[in-house]
């Protein structure tokens, strides 16, 4: 994950491996599967950033490739919606 160096006037208010800030397209993710998923294409080229907000990726079986959520903060993450994310609204910048 990019860290507030790579994004010049970006300070963000969490730092570490649970958190990442996208120097392309400037959101937030909470955890490196959302950072991740957020990223696709081919990594020898042509690799690009998926809003969350409209991300209607499916698998060849149906199954969305990502599970969005947003927290009050405006992070992104991927997966089940837990009670931990109202600790961290609360909690953390």
């Amino acid at each position: 994950m990019t860290t507030v160096f790579d994004c010049a006037g970006h300070v963000p208010t969490l730092s570490g491996n649970r958190y990442g800030h996208c120097a392309l397209c400037h959101l937030d993710f909470m955890g490196e599967t959302a950072w991740d998923k957020h990223r696709r294409g081919d990594h020898g080229g042509g690799r690009y950033c998926v809003d969350p907000a409209a991300d209607v990726a499916v698998t060849k079986n149906g199954t969305p490739v990502a599970r969005w959520w947003q927290d009050k903060k405006g992070r992104w993450h991927e997966g089940d919606r837990d009670v931990a994310a109202d600790y961290w609204d609360k909690e953390s910048a």
